[in-house]
């Protein structure tokens, strides 16, 4: 669904809001308390290429939210769990990091990053050591893949050595728009 930004004025052309990428979270998994986790965002699934960018993240699981320190979002090099260059942090409300409550979604500041539909992304969380708010929302089935290591945060690091991965799974962002 595209939303108009901004009507022609003086001659210059309209920004136009579009979500770029989608995808509904359908349970919550807890446990990931002290954790990197970087999903794949593959190309083939980014519709619009972009200026600036926002994420939604989302909890699914009622009982319980998620402390996230840190999000970031880098290009991915080949096939691989490491960026091409160091992350670039999103903020929410100007500050790093967010607090996800169980059932609900928080949506992050404008971040100016060129989006490029062609190219494969990592999205970066690091999951706080609060282990009474660690269940990230998930779909197991269908999504792309993501890597994990334990006792790690990654935002700010190109490269993740050592990553658990797990296949066909999506964790935390429900959906990315895109600013043209």
């Amino acid at each position: 669904m595209i939303l108009l930004l901004m009507m022609m004025m003086g001659g210059k052309k309209a920004l136009v809001i579009a979500t770029t990428w989608t995808f509904d979270l359908n349970g919550g998994s807890g446990g990931w308390f002290s954790r990197t986790v970087r999903q794949i965002i593959l190309a083939s699934a980014i519709s619009t290429s972009g200026v600036k960018i926002r994420i939604t993240v989302e909890c699914v699981s009622g009982v319980e939210g998620c402390h996230i320190d840190n999000v970031a979002i880098v290009e991915r090099d080949g096939s691989t769990s490491n960026g091409t260059t160091t992350p670039t942090e999103i903020l929410f409300g100007g500050t790093s990091g967010i607090d996800v409550g169980g059932a609900s979604e928080e949506v992050s500041d404008w971040l100016t990053y060129s989006l490029d539909e062609t190219k494969d992304y990592l999205m970066i969380f690091d999951i706080g050591d609060d282990t009474a708010n660690d269940i990230v929302g998930i779909k197991t089935s269908g999504g792309g893949s993501v890597y994990w290591k334990a006792l790690t945060n990654s935002y700010n690091a190109q490269n993740l050595v050592g990553a658990t991965t797990y296949g066909n799974w999506t964790v935390m962002v429900n959906k990315i728009e895109v600013m043209y």
